[in-house]
């Protein structure tokens, strides 16, 4: 089987579906169960087993010699490659590369291009005429003045590479030596990150041990090391990290959790699998109970985890909700509410609205605000009690937005005096 599909694999369902053709000449739907996620807030349109599904059924039909299924599942791929998530690219890339198909090895780069995706991770994961094309668009695409600012000291960059290649041969010594000899540290290199990424968990054992890493880093794309963990969906490094501090809500930038990235990677059939006794539960159900427990445990911030066709509604919808909530609150309660504002740094998320924000800026803006509002309820419990005489008029209040949407500000504010004058 490996001297027929040199480059990837094919599971037996999409293996059916092609062969369905080949002998009925009639295509059959995905099935969904290797189709979709466990995710109920996705659409299903760009999630990872979608993709490696539709991945599976060009390799096949490529490898069948099946011209249009070839040209069907690559005009899917082409629709998946500006919906999906960055790093989901990456199995479109390999695939398009693989079935030398140009075009959508083109539109995929460009993709990959344009984004903040980490070029360790290029380097690794895509062939190396691939990521040596990026690398060269990206330098391109960079302005002179970003180039100055961008300057990499390159004794500095060989001594991270040095890490690295430790990390590859399970060498912790040398990772080591290579700290004792030079002011580089492990949250320099991102070390963490990829040992996650690419070494083995009891590597990642013996980085966490030495207890110079720190957990809750964020790399370049705004990943902590649990997020490239949940990407990984190893139970025991997992773990471990929660072991050593990792925080199961923190958010990516687009509003995705630990939790939330292992739920878009899980099937169905791998979530329903039964488990046998005396043999291995599923991993992926696994790394979901522990994180849906660390995040229950620990409930330190809200999870927006929304797919991105709706995550600026939700979060505006969610921001003008709270926003409201609090001004009532200050309106009925000043002293109550300004000490609850205090307590969750609600006022320092605030500032001026800058026109030429990044989308990527705006949905980290926005998140940040939301998690301060929503902790405005979390405060002492005397001041929960406080506000909570205002949970009337909160009724009161939403039955208006519902009968005035959009919300207008000067109608909000005559609500509000009306309502102030009755109490």
């Amino acid at each position: 089987m490996s001297d027929l599909l040199p480059h990837g694999r094919v599971g037996y369902e999409a293996l059916q579906v092609v062969l369905n053709y080949l002998y009925a000449g009639k295509l059959k739907p995905s099935p969904i169960e290797v189709s979709t996620c466990v995710d109920d807030l996705c659409h299903h349109d760009a999630c990872r087993p979608a993709i490696n599904f539709t991945v599976e059924l060009l390799y096949a039909s490529s490898i069948f010699l099946v011209p249009e299924l070839v040209s069907l599942f690559q005009s899917r791929l082409v629709n998946f490659v500006n919906k999906a998530y960055v790093e989901d690219v990456i199995p479109i890339l390999l695939v398009a590369f693989h079935c030398q198909a140009s075009q959508l090895v083109a539109q995929c780069v460009n993709r990959i291009v344009r984004s903040d995706l980490d070029s360790i991770l290029i380097e690794k994961d895509l062939p190396y005429q691939v990521s040596e094309e990026i690398k060269f668009l990206r330098k391109e695409l960079t302005s002179d003045d970003e180039q100055k600012m961008e300057v990499v000291d390159p004794l500095r960059e060989m001594r991270i590479r040095r890490i690295y290649k430790a990390l590859d041969l399970d060498d912790i010594e040398q990772v080591k030596l290579v700290l004792a000899d030079s002011d580089v540290t492990l949250d320099d290199a991102n070390a963490l990150h990829y040992a996650v990424a690419y070494c083995s968990p009891k590597i990642v054992d013996e980085v966490l041990s030495l207890g110079l890493a720190n957990v809750n880093l964020r790399n370049s794309q705004g990943y902590t090391v649990l997020h490239i963990a949940a990407l990984q969906r190893e139970p025991s490094v997992i773990m471990s990290l929660l072991a050593k501090g990792a925080c199961a809500s923190d958010l990516t930038l687009e509003g995705r959790s630990a939790v939330s990235i292992c739920r878009r990677l899980t099937r169905p059939k791998d979530w329903h699998a039964k488990t046998v006794q005396g043999q291995e539960a599923s991993k992926f159900r696994l790394c979901i109970d522990v994180l849906e427990r660390e995040r229950q445990r620990n409930p330190t911030s809200t999870d927006v985890s929304i797919t991105s066709l709706t995550l600026f509604d939700d979060l505006h919808r969610k921001l003008l909700y709270l926003e409201n909530r609090v001004a009532l609150a200050r309106l009925l309660f000043p002293v109550e509410a300004k000490v609850t504002r205090d307590i969750a740094h609600a006022d320092e998320n605030l500032k001026e609205l800058d026109l030429n924000e990044t989308p990527t800026a705006q949905k980290k803006r926005l998140v940040s605000r939301l998690e301060a509002l929503a902790k405005t309820g979390t405060g002492s419990v005397e001041i929960c009690c406080i506000l909570q005489a205002a949970i009337p008029y909160l009724a009161l209040l939403e039955n208006f937005f519902e009968l005035t949407r959009p919300v207008h500000s000067s109608s909000f504010l005559i609500f509000l005096g009306k309502i102030h004058k009755k109490v």
